[in-house]
């Protein structure tokens, strides 16, 4: 899978409208050429990509299914467009993308899917993100500990806790609704605007925490194909999620690439970015870092209104710190 998230304070500019469209869909890394089967031409070379290690093809792209989400300052519920065919073939991926630049929305996520061997159908109820009331969430990865005795006994119970529950197959959607009901078992609520931001961390690196710790690790041999690389490779649990509320964003990076990108505007105003793959290299005023390991990323406003990332290691949330 791959994902973008956008995020901004102000209002949206033009300025801002030409970034998002290219990042979606115009870029020749856009999320839509990232769906796309890519074979290579003669004497082309591909930059190394770590998915080539899993054993997947370089130019097989992302192309079962996709999803753009957004929210606005006129509504707190996220609208949300989806679609089962591979966004570079679909025109209603084009539409979705034109209807998001036209809504000029403070949040915006877009995620493609390649399904997993663990969740092969390709169905809407399987394509990210992922709603519940003002809660959205998607997945780059996968986490087994999803399907987990453990986990799947608590969705049971946070079905009748929440009102709600996963539609699909995929393990992502089971990961969001752990979260969901962990955050109201803790809190007697899902309604982020009566917790404080630490609680929402709080329920969200315990979610993590229990998902990888329930999952079984997969590794897989290298035989040298890729750079001559040999000896074994940690492929599960991937757990890349990303969540917001409406006003603010969460996101944790395991195993898989996580990007934050910081975008200055001509007017001072900065966007962040979170991405799986890094896009407009060649743009001066976006400048890339990447999300280390095991920390979870925070973008929400300051008493100023103003937007600030920060970077916490999940140890400083759980107790047991032994598998971070």
């Amino acid at each position: 899978c791959r994902l973008m998230a956008f995020i901004k304070s102000g209002s949206v500019t033009q300025e801002d409208d030409e970034f998002r469209r290219s990042s979606l869909s115009d870029d020749n890394n856009s999320l839509k050429m990232q769906s796309l089967k890519r074979p290579l031409k003669d004497g082309q070379k591909e930059p190394f990509n770590f998915e080539d290690l899993y054993g997947f093809n370089r130019n097989y792209g992302n192309p079962d299914g996709w999803g753009i989400l957004t929210y606005t300052q006129k509504s707190a519920l996220p609208v949300k467009e989806q679609g089962i065919n591979p966004a570079y073939a679909d025109a209603n991926y084009n539409s979705a993308v034109a209807g998001v630049i036209k809504s000029k929305p403070n949040i915006i996520f877009a995620h493609i899917r390649l399904a997993s061997d663990e969740c092969k159908q390709i169905e809407l109820s399987n394509v990210h993100p992922f709603s519940y009331q003002n809660w959205s969430f998607m997945h780059n990865g996968t986490v087994n500990g999803s399907f987990s005795p453990v986990i799947k006994a608590k969705i049971e119970d946070y079905k009748a806790l929440l009102g709600d529950g996963p539609k699909g197959t995929t393990d992502s959607e089971i990961a969001f609704y752990y979260f969901l009901g962990k955050l109201k078992e803790a809190n007697g609520t899902t309604d982020s605007k009566q917790l404080p931001l630490e609680k929402v961390q709080a329920a969200f690196a315990v979610a993590i925490y229990d998902l990888v710790s329930n999952s079984k690790p997969l590794y897989k041999t290298l035989n040298g194909n890729v750079a001559g690389i040999q000896g074994t490779l940690k492929t599960q649990p991937g757990c890349n999620f990303v969540l917001s509320d409406g006003e603010k964003i969460l996101a944790f990076r395991k195993e898989s690439d996580l990007f934050l990108g910081e975008k200055t505007l001509a007017d001072g105003q900065k966007e962040y970015v979170i991405a799986s793959e890094r896009n407009r290299l060649n743009d001066k005023t976006l400048k890339w870092v990447e999300i280390p390991e095991n920390y979870m990323l925070t973008i929400s406003k300051d008493d100023a209104g103003v937007l600030i990332p920060r970077l916490n290691h999940i140890s400083e949330f759980i107790r047991d710190k032994s598998i971070f």
